[in-house]
């Protein structure tokens, strides 16, 4: 049998009979024979293995890809070269046959680790062999950034060796070290650094070995040296352990592991003695606050600062914060630094007690214990830390007493409240930093809130993993604890609820599974009840055993009117201004600043306030139902009103500024509309919903704007007893026994307009018509003349999108003739843009001027900004299509500047698409690729399905302009399925057309056929004579490539037709450009002269710019004149390579310049046939 080795710890290698194998291919080939050897207890199908290595490969390149790799391993290690084969490959499946004889070496490792575990003796021997195998991480080296899973398998594997080896580590240098073997120690304490930088303990191992090795010196280094990289790195500090151990080498001293009695290190024994304290030993490592340390230690270092209050809510690590300033004081204060708590001291009598059996005062005789406290300090330069002082407030005099006294005094004080003297020097401290979702591995590493996280979790199950999956979860959580470390460790400590499974049966795949189930379990328990968020722990502090006993803690000392006006602050999401509080709870600035001063609300810039969302949750709790309903009313009332006011702002000069106000309360008006449907508050409903579906349209919000006005609809139809239209026609309105429909119907036509409106901006044109058909009816039932004139805008924008410009045009015109009749100029002059842009559609370009003049005077008098910036637009885009292109980008420009400055996103993403048209026309074709994606951003962000399409279709266009037609094809079909979706007929025929071309340039020319019919017939049925034209052209070309002769001719004829009746003459020399090539082809030379004749008496004077491929024209008049023998063949081709060349120049990008030359094959041939013209050799 062959002897057959594989090496997968460090340098992957294979050996075969002592030679070393060196044929493989590709580092595939080497990846698949790694994963077929590791996972080799099961069979791998081929399209599994395909889909793990090449996943973004389409399915065919993939399994080609396989194949060769395949092939290449049975070469090497399979049925060609080993008997029996070590890689079993089928048709479809491949597998690795793993043999005793062949050895691996990761299955070797984890057999002598297994022996080691298993045994109760020291394995000295065997745990250095497996430090021989351990040559480096599992398959060092390989990376495929193209497959995701497979690196992740690797990271897994990776990280599973390494934590073994590890512990093979961790065991001898314990051994070494409990044998006084220092320099051993210290030998296998650098591997594991080697491995696990950050593993505090062999860091503690360095610095004590050093120093038992007499180098004192580079043990403080090494602890210097790993601060700064902590600082640096993680932004954090060393563990309590560490500092007490770097401070004992200082001092010369260490704990001798085996008697824990101290001894002094030879050579040292001058040093001082240790200074004089009671801090508590911190367990656990002290995470973040780095920035809250420096500004402490700061103001401690002030001869100015003699008192610091520490002050934030309960749990947010007042304590931990000060202890860990206290201990870099520890030599900065001669007389000490004292931890005293006070949190069991339930009287300001029992104060001075309490420091002063920290700090072993006997008080004796009739003196004051006070003044004998006073008299011990006089002369004290001595650090205090008060711990939780909050409810001793009435002490504060004896503070004040005792700075006076004791000139080198400093306090240190942690207080839920501040302490409001002119002494203190306050820091107010908020929850631990967390990143925002979606962040990189990075990123979570480095946020303080989560790195707490998972040290608190695997103190309670070892194998918790940090990956991206788990860590967005960890990121949500962070957030819904807004960073509270109490919070976050009683959290994590969840995490053992499913820690019940043995260390031998971790597999990393199944934990991290297991591990993102349980962090869902605990988001839903922490979102829904705050008594989950508790322990038993019994070294904990009873106050800190649950978020619940923090809360009621820091409720009991507050008045009873702070409890009421807390317990109605609770009504308020995402925060609340003062004005707000006081009209709804009824508070006062006093009481507010109180709660503030209390850490129970914070006061952000911009003068709000917030509560932290488990107070709030707690706060809730307190309300009865009676307070609950009031301050229910109150708050519904109020914010819906607010909105409705801001009705004339948003169609003002400034409506930047009234969406501002709305979105900072937005989740406040979220609830209010939630409430006012529970308390059947209709009026508010309809008051609100127009001013609210313009904050949601300008905000591009368009998805959650129509599920809020769903909700509302759905609610006044239950009112009314209605499921579904109120109305089937109109007939019913002249029934004799007919009864006006009631208040309740008028509200349900101004909220279904509002919903019609967002249907439409999202590009849902069925929908938006259907639903502004039924608010016209209901509207006209209760002669509501303006909700009934919005009802026919958003009809006719709708129809006009979906190219039904007829009836569309019907529908403006009557909410024109409404507008006009109750005087509402606004409307008027949205009717009139939508006329305009219906016209500019249908090639009136006169009529649409005029209209989007008339409708730029109006807004332009009413101050609507928006709608001045909408009317811009539309001017640019008219300019562009009757070819005066100086004027295109005054336009856009104009209108890009008004909607950045009012923050319409959705106007925004039109003009930025729209510019990438202008970029693309004159070949600026990276910045047209800019402008696209930016726009398509927007798009999807807002939910714009029409915008999306539209940019979709744009970016295909560029794709085929660089003849990139693969690109473009993938492009045009994401935009055609979409305008589908949305039912806009015209642009899912303009979608049909580029299809057709994009095919044709592919040499697909059935598929073309087939695209140019679909949008031909579209076209008929929405009279869009544009299309139409393009339709007819496209499928003559699809024709001449089927050498379909005839049918080309007669469609070509057709499009001619066309584009002389709407007098697109560069769209007419195209078409006899394609009919001349056709007599060209059929070898009738003297007819395609005559053809193209029209086309050179148009270029003497004119260029080609807005036809469809100029360049093909050039092309096919160059090539008919030099079979004619006509001189002016070279002027045509010498004018054409000019001109391509220019246009060439103009692409900045090398690879783009270079596309658009070698791949669109009629630029390509012009280039050669200029060359060979000149008797040159074109370059390749």
């Amino acid at each position: 049998m062959t002897n057959l080795s594989i090496n997968l710890l460090g340098t992957f290698q294979v050996i075969l009979n002592n030679n070393p194998i060196t044929t493989f291919t590709t580092k595939k080939s080497q990846a698949l024979l790694a994963y077929l050897a590791v996972e080799h207890d099961r069979l791998h199908s081929r399209q599994f293995l395909a889909g793990l290595l090449w996943p973004t490969s389409s399915e065919h390149k993939a399994n080609q890809n396989l194949r060769s790799v395949l092939s290449n391993l049975r070469r090497t290690v399979g049925s060609k070269m080993i008997t029996p084969p070590a890689v079993m490959i089928t048709r479809r499946t491949a597998r690795f046959d793993f043999k005793s004889a062949r050895q691996i070496d990761v299955f070797m490792l984890e057999q002598l680790f297994e022996e080691c575990q298993q045994s109760n003796s020291t394995n000295l021997n065997t745990w250095k062999q497996i430090i021989s195998l351990y040559r480096g991480d599992f398959l060092a080296g390989f990376s495929f950034g193209n497959s995701v899973e497979f690196e992740e398998w690797i990271l897994l594997k990776q990280n599973y060796y390494r934590d073994k080896v590890l512990e093979v580590f961790n065991w001898l240098s314990d051994y070494y070290e409990d044998k006084e073997q220092y320099k051993e120690t210290l030998h296998y304490a650098y591997q594991k650094l080697n491995l696990d930088p950050w593993q505090e303990e062999a860091h503690r191992q360095v610095m004590s070995s050093l120093a038992r090795c007499g180098q004192r010196n580079a043990a403080l280094n090494h602890y210097q040296e790993y601060c700064i990289t902590l600082a640096e790195e993680l932004n954090t500090a060393p563990s309590a352990k560490t500092i007490v151990l770097y401070q004992q080498i200082e001092r010369g001293e260490w704990i001798d592991k085996r008697n824990r009695q101290v001894s002094k290190l030879i050579g040292f024994e001058h040093l001082p003695n240790l200074k004089h304290h009671n801090l508590p030993t911190q367990l656990t490592l002290f995470i973040g606050r780095t920035e809250e340390q420096a500004i402490v230690a700061e103001y401690l270092r002030n001869d100015a600062c003699r008192l610091v209050t520490i002050s934030g809510m309960g749990g947010i690590g007042k304590t931990r914060l000060a202890v860990q300033v206290g201990e870099q004081f520890l030599s900065a204060f001669k007389d000490g630094v004292y931890f005293i708590p006070l949190a069991s001291i339930r009287s300001a009598d029992l104060l001075t007690t309490a420091i002063g059996n920290v700090l072993l005062i006997n008080f004796m005789g009739q003196r004051l214990p006070q003044d004998q406290l006073l008299d011990f300090l006089r002369s004290k330069n001595i650090l205090l830390i008060l711990d939780n002082f909050e409810h001793l407030m009435d002490s504060v005099d004896l503070l004040m007493s005792m700075l006076r006294t004791s000139p080198n005094l400093k306090l240190l004080v942690t207080s839920r409240e501040r302490l409001n003297l002119r002494a203190e020097w306050l820091l107010q401290i908020e929850g631990l930093l967390y990143p925002l979702p979606n962040a990189s591995l990075n990123s979570l590493m480095s946020a303080s809130a989560v790195r707490l996280f998972v040290q608190c979790a695997r103190q309670v199950k070892t194998k918790f993993a940090l990956t991206i999956e788990t860590g967005s979860y960890i990121v949500r959580l962070c957030q819904l604890l807004e960073g509270l470390p109490l919070g976050i460790e009683l959290a994590a400590a969840q995490i053992s609820m499913n820690n019940s499974k043995p260390a031998l049966s971790y597999h990393a795949a199944s934990a991290q599974h297991d591990d993102v189930a349980l962090l869902r379990t605990i988001i839903h328990n922490v979102e829904t009840n705050i008594d989950h968020l508790a322990t038993d722990w019994h070294d904990m502090p009873a106050r800190h055993l649950s978020i619940r006993a923090v809360f009621e803690s820091s409720w009991e000392l507050l008045s009873d009117i702070e409890q009421t006006v807390l317990a109605q602050i609770s009504i308020f999401r995402g925060g609340f201004y003062q004005s707000a509080a006081v009209a709804i709870t009824n508070a006062t600035p006093n009481i507010l600043t109180a709660l503030v001063h209390k850490s129970l609300l914070r006061q952000t810039t911009g003068k709000r306030y917030e509560i932290h969302e488990l107070l709030r949750q707690f706060a809730k709790e307190k309300r009865t139902p009676h307070l609950t309903q009031s301050v229910r009313q109150r708050h519904t009332s109020y914010y819906l009103l607010f909105v409705s006011e801001r009705q004339t702002k948003l169609n003002g000069k400034i409506p930047q500024t009234a969406t501002a106000e709305i979105r900072t309360d937005l989740d406040n008006i979220r609830q209010a509309w939630h409430w006012a449907i529970k308390l059947a508050y209709v009026d508010l409903l309809g008051k609100s919903c127009h001013a609210l579906s313009q904050f949601y349209d300008l905000r591009g919000l368009f998805n959650e704007g129509i599920t809020v006005f769903a909700t509302g609809i759905d609610h006044v139809r239950s009112i009314l007893g209605q499921t579904s239209k109120v109305f089937k026609n109109l007939s019913c309105l002249n029934h004799e026994s007919f009864v006006p429909p009631g208040k309740e119907e008028t509200i349900l036509a101004q909220l279904l307009v509002a919903q019609a409106h967002l249907f439409s901006k999202q590009g849902s044109h069925d929908k938006a018509i259907t639903i502004a058909q039924e608010s016209v009816q209901l509207a006209e039932a209760n002669q509501n003349v303006e909700t009934m004139t919005l009802g026919y805008l958003e009809w006719g924008w709708a129809l006009q999108q979906q190219g039904k410009y007829d009836i569309a045009q019907a529908k403006l015109e009557q909410a024109l003739e409404l507008a006009r009749t109750v005087k509402r100029k606004r409307l008027e002059a949205e009717s009139l843009r939508g006329l305009a842009t219906s016209a500019m559609r249908q090639n009136k370009y006169t009529i649409a001027k005029k209209q989007y003049e008339q409708s730029l005077a109006i807004y332009r008098h009413v101050g609507d900004i928006q709608g001045e910036g909408q009317v811009l637009n539309g001017l640019g885009t008219l300019a562009d299509y009757q070819g005066e292109y100086t004027q295109v980008t005054t336009y856009y420009h104009q209108a890009l500047q008004i909607y950045h400055k009012i923050g319409d996103r959705h106007g925004e993403g039109r003009v930025l698409s729209n510019l990438g048209v202008l970029a693309d026309r004159h070949t600026d074709y990276a910045n047209a690729r800019k402008y696209y994606e930016h726009a398509l951003h927007i798009f999807q962000d807002i939910g714009d399905l029409q915008g999306q399409a539209n940019v979709l279709g744009n970016l295909g266009r560029t794709a085929d302009d660089l003849g990139n037609y693969i690109s473009a094809l993938k492009y045009t079909e994401q935009a055609l399925h979409i305008q589908r979706e949305v039912g806009s007929q015209y642009q899912e025929s303009v979608a049909l057309a580029n299809l057709a071309l994009h095919a044709h340039h592919l040499d697909d020319n059935s598929q073309a056929k087939a695209f140019s019919e679909q949008a031909l017939q579209i076209a008929h049925q929405i009279g869009g004579r544009d299309i139409e034209g393009y339709a007819l052209l496209f499928l003559g070309h699809a024709y001449f490539g089927l050498e379909n002769f005839d049918s080309a001719t007669q469609v070509y004829q057709e499009s001619l037709a066309i584009w002389h009746e709407l007098l697109m003459l560069q769209l007419v020399t195209e078409t006899l450009a394609s009919l001349a090539y056709i007599y060209f082809v059929q070898r009738d030379f003297i007819k395609a002269k005559k053809t193209i004749e029209p086309i050179l008496i148009h270029l003497e004077n004119h260029t080609l710019d807005g036809s469809e491929e100029p360049f093909r024209i050039y092309l096919i008049c160059y090539r008919i004149l030099k079979v004619n023998n006509d001189d002016r063949a070279k002027t045509i081709l010498e004018q054409a390579h000019l001109l391509l060349h220019a246009k060439a120049d103009k692409i900045r990008d090398d690879e783009l310049r270079s596309s658009f030359l070698k791949n669109v094959h009629v630029n390509h041939e012009i280039d050669i046939a200029w060359h060979i013209h000149h008797h040159e050799t074109p370059s390749p």
